[in-house]
């Protein structure tokens, strides 16, 4: 009997001595971590409250949806509740630059636009993702999804910027509101051929990832190579969200 106990202490202190090395060791690993809490800090750039951030814009900046910028641009946010797209330096100042994402055109007159996504156009191609209107052509630099089933783009010179107001809109490229579409993200690829491509979320009925080609003609998924490389094996049930 006095064995059997011997032993039992003998393991029970073997497990205390293991367990205490744990301990240690675990305290010498976290010593040189920053705890997760600690590695950010949120800083408030712009809202549309007062108060609560050093640039206010009460008038557009509703719903901010997509985010996006290129290497030398500022930021350029969606308004989805406004229809407008608005922009802001890193710091949060605000640009005196407002774009109009139209509505579709068979929405009922004084309907907003709703923008979701958003991307710059990185294509290598010069004369990709062009629009056009009254009679002006010009490669658009941002390009817009919305919520109600449209994608546009922005140039310059193709509708001019208000010198007084900093208005301008963006040119409708394609419009899929009559089959139902709901695009609520917008992606930007290109392929090894330097071909590029836009990709749309779809949360309406179609439940699916568009693509388009770079000149802005509508293909279906699975119509292109790269949608085909990507996104063979993708099925969306009806009870799933296409998002983002």
């Amino acid at each position: 009997m006095q064995v059997k106990c011997s032993r039992t202490q003998h393991r029970f202190g073997r497990g205390i001595a293991r367990a205490a090395s744990l301990v240690l060791a675990l305290l010498f690993v976290s010593s040189f971590l920053t705890p997760v809490f600690a590695q950010y800090k949120r800083t408030d750039l712009v809202s549309n409250q007062p108060g609560v951030a050093p640039t206010t814009d009460e008038q557009h900046l509703v719903n901010a949806w997509g985010l996006t910028a290129l290497p030398r641009s500022p930021f350029w946010v969606s308004d989805n509740g406004t229809g407008f797209s608005t922009l802001y330096t890193g710091a949060g100042q605000q640009i005196p630059l407002f774009v109009t994402i139209a509505p579709a055109p068979s929405s009922p007159p004084g309907t907003l636009g709703t923008p979701a996504g958003t991307v710059g156009n990185i294509s290598p191609n010069a004369t990709d993702f062009t629009v056009t209107e009254n009679g002006k052509s010009g490669r658009a630099l941002f390009i817009f999804a919305t919520l109600d089933g449209t994608i546009s783009g922005w140039n310059p010179g193709v509708d001019g910027i208000d010198p007084n107001t900093g208005a301008s809109h963006a040119t409708l490229a394609t419009d899929r509101s009559n089959v139902g579409a709901v695009y609520t993200g917008l992606a930007i690829a290109t392929n090894k051929a330097g071909q590029t491509f836009l990709y749309a979320a779809d949360d309406g009925p179609n439940r699916r990832i568009a693509s388009l080609m770079a000149h802005l003609v509508w293909r279906s998924l699975l119509a292109t190579r790269l949608s085909r490389e990507v996104f063979r094996h993708m099925e969306f049930r009806p009870s799933m969200a296409t998002f983002g």
